[in-house]
């Protein structure tokens, strides 16, 4: 009796092997979301907003200590407008270079969106088993603008 639930189990479960056309999207992804984070300057009016509280969290960590971390600041006043995750990913990923570049602000939104893409490549072949929903749903969500 064991052996036929074990059985039925398999049958009903999807198989352990790694859809490559998931793992192509998020190679892509990847590629479009990783390259070229760092060649422009930030963007007016949000990036230069985020980059500067993320940077005043470094600089306030000598005069602060880890109070800089908790409140965050944009010139010198309290910014609590938005969830503090993003300013400390961003900070410290500038952290071992004692700023936030460019490419130190820009790159959890990116990691950001990779997971996003494979999460709905994974979501897509949990339900939908037997098509190539979950590739297509995430080359979908990869190319919307906005």
């Amino acid at each position: 009796m064991a052996e036929a639930r074990t059985a039925a189990a398999r049958e009903k479960s999807p198989p352990a092997s790694v859809d490559r056309a998931a793992v192509w999207v998020v190679v892509g992804a990847s590629a479009l979301l990783l390259g070229g984070l760092g060649q422009r300057d930030v963007w007016a009016p949000d990036e230069p907003r985020y980059a500067q509280i993320a940077q005043e969290i470094l600089s306030g960590s000598e005069e602060r200590g880890p109070a800089a971390w908790l409140l965050l600041r944009l010139s010198g006043e309290p910014y609590t407008q938005k969830p503090p995750l993003y300013y400390w990913l961003a900070a410290a990923t500038g952290a071992p270079a004692g700023r936030v570049s460019e490419w130190a602000a820009r790159l959890p939104s990116a990691l950001a969106g990779i997971a996003c893409v494979a999460l709905t490549a994974l979501l897509g072949r949990r339900l939908f088993p037997e098509s190539r929903a979950g590739p297509w749903a995430a080359v979908v969500l990869l190319t919307v603008f906005r």
